[in-house]
């Protein structure tokens, strides 16, 4: 039996719809994967201690990607006293997010922390509030917005609840984007600890 005319044009539509539908899900299979390609964790960053500060450099290979550190910024004589929590990253990135959370070690009490407000452009909404956990502290700005386009620092004025100097834990979580269509995704994922002075520094 000879196809009809109608029946041939019939099976060459139904053709094209399955080879574009094939290719489409190709196409996103193939996107999904660069996706997954640009995308990576780095969540062993070096530590370093310097004088009056401790640093996470973030390095994806030899190049450095992103800095995060907390800063003394305190003066002996006077409570309560600041710390700074500056974040940098290279220059052909920008910073889309940034969480902070501070907890105090060893059962020290929870310091009182105030944030002062930053300065420059107008800000996204900041989040600075208690965790889940009552003794963790939380700084997170889920969209920076054009602050991420250069370096990003956060002061708190620090007032302790102890005589003794204690441990402050900081946890990071950011995300820093290469620039450019094919620009890479860094999440950002790291902590550090640092002996702040209680009351008995200042007397």
């Amino acid at each position: 039996m000879v196809p009809s005319a109608r029946s041939r044009r019939s099976i060459r539509t139904t053709s094209r719809r399955r080879l574009l539908a094939a290719t489409g899900a190709g196409l996103a299979t193939a996107l999904a994967g660069c996706g997954d390609l640009r995308t990576r964790t780095l969540d062993r960053p070096e530590t370093v201690e310097e004088d009056g500060q401790t640093h996470l450099h973030f390095d994806d290979g030899d190049r450095r990607t992103a800095t995060i550190s907390l800063v003394d910024r305190w003066d002996a004589g006077r409570l309560p006293y600041a710390i700074r929590l500056p974040a940098w990253h290279a220059a052909d990135t920008y910073l889309e997010r940034l969480r902070y959370e501070l907890r105090p070690l060893g059962g020290a009490g929870t310091p009182e922390f105030s944030l002062t407000r930053p300065g420059g452009y107008p800000w996204e909404p900041i989040e600075f509030a208690r965790g889940d956990d009552p003794e963790v502290t939380v700084i997170a700005v889920p969209e920076l917005g054009v602050q991420g386009r250069g370096s990003v620092a956060f002061d708190l004025l620090v007032e302790p609840r102890n005589d003794e100097a204690f441990e402050l834990r900081l946890d990071v979580a950011a995300t820093v984007e290469s620039s450019g269509v094919l620009g890479r995704t860094y999440e950002l994922e790291g902590n550090l600890v640092r002996t702040l002075p209680g009351y008995d520094r200042f007397d």
